[in-house]
């Protein structure tokens, strides 16, 4: 899960929303939610900081975070291809 967010996060850096050094990751995954204008970035956020401080993630949160991923991969693309402009 840890890559997959990085990769999420690299999309989005890519699309010019940078994650600032005062924010954790779900601030910066709420802010890109807001900027992309697709939620479920912010509720990825919530899942990553949820596997990142426990031993074991549960299986319903992966299953969510395969749900959601695809869509705010597409966000990120869509900001990235509209800064091109």
């Amino acid at each position: 899960m840890y890559s997959r967010y990085g990769a999420l996060s690299a999309a989005f850096g890519e699309a010019g929303v940078v994650r600032e050094g005062h924010e954790t990751p779900e601030e910066y995954a709420r802010r890109a939610a807001e900027v992309s204008g697709e939620p479920g970035v912010a509720r990825l956020g919530e899942i990553y900081l949820y596997a990142r401080f426990r031993n074991a993630v549960p299986v319903e949160l992966v299953e969510e975070f395969d749900r959601l991923e695809p869509g705010a991969l597409e966000a990120a693309e869509r900001l990235r291809e509209a800064s091109k402009v």
